[in-house]
Order: structure tokens, then sequence, then C-alpha cells
């Protein structure tokens, strides 16, 4: 199986090196700058029709730069794009978002 993994470190270089060993394909990324790549975290909320309609609302984590960059992409599939904080900030907002919609 293919498997995507992210973070290498102290558990996760252990636990990588046992997907391989199990005979599976790994695509891993990690924090390091491994391969000049930048990733931001950027889940999104709106649904099918939000989607259809490039109304989404965007909740992206990570360094702020690269965000600046990229958010004429991200404005392509949202009307409602928001800078949260560092990497992971995105999907905390998502959970929280999710969590108040199952509460009210």
């Amino acid at each position: 199986m293919r498997v995507g993994f992210i973070g290498l470190g102290n558990m996760g270089g252990p636990m990588a090196k046992h997907i391989l060993d199990a005979g599976h394909t790994l695509t891993v990324y990690d924090v390091r700058k491994e391969k000049n790549v930048q990733v931001l975290d950027a889940p999104v909320s709106g649904g099918p029709m939000g989607a259809q309609q490039a109304t989404l609302a965007v909740m992206v984590g990570g360094d702020r730069a690269v965000y600046e960059r990229v958010k004429p992409v991200l404005d392509a599939i949202g009307n409602k794009v928001s800078y949260i904080g560092t990497i992971g900030c995105g999907a905390i907002a998502k959970l929280v978002h999710n969590r108040i919609a199952i509460c009210t």
C-alpha cells in the first residue's frame, strides 16, 4: 500500500521504517527543509455547494510569507480565506468550527 507519512522525528522515523519494512511504499514529509518544499495546512468549510461556487471558508496555518504568496490560489476556491497562525492552526480552527457546528 502507498502511505503518506508526516514527521520523521524521534518517533516518526522508526514508525516510518516499520511501515517500509512491512513492504509498503512511503511518501514522507518532515518539518526540516529536505527538498525546499513549503507546506500550509488549509482545511475548508462550505460543503459541495461552496466548492462548486468557490465560496469556501479556507482556514490557513503555516508560514505567513508562504500564505501571502499562495493566497491568490486559495482565493480561487474560497471567498473567506483567513490566515490563522503557524502550521497546524488551520486544522485546529477547522476542528473548533466542526465542534461548534455539532453543538448548535
